[in-house]
């Protein structure tokens, strides 16, 4: 009789033992391929709110721009009823956008848009009397205005 063959070494051996830090390195590097897919777009997506803000802030300005000129079309015209609609629109936008906007990057746009707010009781009194040289204060009041986003504050 042939003597049996003694069985296979691999069988035999135990199985190598995972070191501690391997277990630890596994989930740090699941942790870092998640914050790797997750940041750039987290980053791009808060620089994209904040175009979006700033062309809102853009367009509502160039609105109250459009309204202040508006009036003082009418108001040459001889108007005064629109006028007065499109000037109190303007000064309501204007003290909106004061309450809603905090200005912190721009606080001579905002110092700039106090002022053409408290012009408000003024402008709408002349209106309402139907005061012929109200419209040299708002083409005036407009030249300012646009002077002001012109300079981009």
């Amino acid at each position: 009789m042939e003597p049996t063959a003694p069985p296979p070494q691999a069988a035999l051996t135990p199985r190598p033992r995972r070191s501690p830090l391997r277990l630890l390195l596994i989930p740090l590097l699941l942790v870092a391929v998640f914050f790797a897919g997750w940041v750039p777009p987290t980053l791009k997506q808060r620089e994209a709110n904040e175009r979006l803000r700033d062309v809102e802030l853009q367009l509502r300005l160039l609105t109250l721009e459009r309204r202040l000129g508006l009036s003082a079309a009418e108001a040459r015209r001889g108007n005064f009823g629109i006028a007065a609609s499109e000037a109190g629109r303007f000064f309501d936008d204007t003290q909106r956008l004061l309450a809603e906007e905090p200005f912190v990057t721009r606080p001579r746009l905002r110092t700039a848009l106090t002022s053409f707010a408290g012009r408000r009781d003024e402008i709408v009194t002349r209106l309402a009397t139907n005061d012929p040289s109200t419209a040299q204060l708002l083409t005036d009041l407009y030249v300012t205005y646009d002077g002001v986003l012109q300079r981009g504050l």
